[in-house]
């Protein structure tokens, strides 16, 4: 790595894992940074992904014995929503949990589908529909693969 890549780089690793008030001063202090997109894209990859691919398995144990087309909708719902499976607003994720074994597809998809009415007459409403809707589309390509 670059000594103009590292000096940025451990500047913006300074940074990890602060929340709230801290995180907020943290990045303020990062102004006159540029990352480039390569960069920030291998870190993605690298460390983001791995770290809820990881997590993925922890709440939908069997995962990975899915097509991968399902593996990646169910890391975008974990990405999206995190682990919790507790309360009435994650019921689908726990159905989900249990047709993951069977490679249920079409019952993870409706799923997904159902998880819908959570967001129903608020603002988020059409960015997660979208969302919960390519998920399950994604799931269902691996039917017909």
């Amino acid at each position: 790595m670059e000594p103009r890549k590292s000096a940025a780089l451990k500047r913006f690793m300074a940074c990890a894992g602060k929340k709230g008030r801290a995180a907020e001063v943290a990045a303020g202090n990062l102004q006159d940074l540029t990352i480039e997109w390569e960069d920030a894209l291998a870190v993605f990859k690298n460390t983001t992904m791995v770290q809820f691919w990881r997590k993925t398995r922890a709440v939908f144990p069997g995962v990975e014995k899915l097509h991968p087309n399902a593996q990646g909708a169910l890391l975008s719902l974990v990405y999206n929503l995190g682990t919790s499976l507790a309360g009435e607003r994650r019921k689908e994720m726990q159905t989900i949990k249990d047709l993951v074994p069977n490679k249920d597809y079409d019952g993870i998809a409706r799923q997904l589908e159902a998880m819908k009415r959570v967001w129903v007459g608020t603002t988020l409403e059409e960015g997660m529909s979208r969302r919960r809707d390519a998920e399950a589309a994604l799931v269902r390509s691996a039917l017909t693969q």
